[in-house]
């Protein structure tokens, strides 16, 4: 309901009186694999165990995941189409790097840098990284973001999947980045001064808006912003948020709306 505020393509919005170069772009996912002949274990719900095959394709190959993985991880499927979007980066960085869903498909194309404070996470990432014959292409770093960020120096793409509070948060109309931990805000700040090509990703009830207020904490980030919503059918699943040079708004359609813009026929959103 909240995302329902932008417009499907390219949109010239205004946020603290500047303007935000805004593209939505509705992706369609295939059918979910879901497998429901085996007894799933104990410690791992239902409606996890079902669909294991689109977190890992290849799960039965070695697949390690801790419970709080299984409702965190990318699904497989979304992390490739976020990869292909950076697929001539020489260097990314996964700031949660979890057990390894996105850095996995990014590897396939890229050196990683996978970045958690949770060691176990990283050993889970390994071993997980190895059944899909990455592990040559991926540096681990154990330790929180905001310092380890603070180390490193030119970053092609930062990639973020930063915590969503479990499950819980489907439940709420819209998502706080507020209630972050780290908080977000520093987060991006860190992020400012590696790279200049951000990407997030949110639940489906992200508030544009606050998004909008991130890139006041970007001031070396050129104001663009792009949103790929993935749908299944008519579900709305989550979303990406591109944000700096990996976006590339159709320049004489933006011409167009900036002129239009100064001749006040739009207003501060």
């Amino acid at each position: 309901p909240v995302f329902s505020q932008l417009n499907l393509g390219l949109q010239l919005l205004f946020h603290n009186s500047k303007p935000v170069c805004v593209v939505l772009k509705k992706i369609k996912l295939s059918e979910i694999h879901t497998v429901h002949s085996e007894q799933n274990p104990p410690e791992v719900p239902k409606k996890y165990w079902v669909q294991r095959y689109s977190l890992f394709s290849k799960f039965d190959e070695g697949i390690q995941l801790d419970t709080e993985s299984w409702y965190s991880v990318t699904q497989e499927e979304i992390a490739a189409k976020i990869a292909k979007t950076c697929e001539d980066a020489d260097l990314v960085l996964d700031a949660f790097a979890g057990a390894g869903g996105n850095v996995i498909q990014f590897a396939k194309n890229s050196s990683v840098i996978a970045v958690d404070i949770d060691p176990y996470k990283l050993e889970l990432l390994k071993n997980n990284s190895k059944v899909y014959q990455v592990e040559h292409k991926v540096q681990c770093l154990e330790g929180d973001f905001l310092e380890v960020g603070k180390t490193l120096q030119s970053i092609d793409v930062v990639f973020m999947s930063p915590p969503w509070g479990g499950p819980e948060y489907c439940r709420a109309y819209s998502f706080d980045l507020k209630g972050i931990t780290p908080s977000i805000y520093k987060v991006a700040s860190v992020c400012n001064e590696l790279t200049r090509n951000l990407i997030i990703y949110f639940p489906r009830n992200i508030n544009p808006e606050q998004v909008f207020e991130l890139l006041e904490e970007l001031p070396n980030f050129e104001r663009k912003v792009e949103f790929h919503a993935y749908y299944r059918g008519k579900k709305f699943y989550t979303v990406a948020c591109f944000i700096g040079d990996l976006v590339h708004p159709d320049t004489m359609q933006l011409s167009k709306l900036l002129i239009e813009s100064t001749q006040g026929k739009y207003q501060e959103s």
